[in-house]
């Protein structure tokens, strides 16, 4: 069975849950993620462009979240 878009993935990544919603545009895909810890957001965004399939848009988009959990450090506190 072929998946359509607007199907949520959710993977737990540094006590985040980092969740992936892929849509198809035209031909093309991209994903939008979230970036959940306590069920609050902490952070989302997209893919900077659309890709022919469905993984390698929820690819790009997991490895956007991931370096932003990573290099943003969003552990620390603001007012710190």
């Amino acid at each position: 069975m072929k998946k359509s878009g607007m199907e949520k993935s959710n993977y737990h990544y540094r006590g985040r849950i980092v969740t992936l919603i892929p849509r198809m545009e035209g031909y093309m895909w991209t994903c939008q993620y979230l970036i959940l810890r306590s069920g609050r957001t902490e952070m989302d965004g997209s893919t900077d462009k659309a890709y022919f399939s469905r993984e390698e848009a929820e690819f790009a988009a997991l490895s956007a979240a991931r370096t932003f959990i990573d290099h943003c450090q969003l552990d620390k506190d603001p007012l710190a």
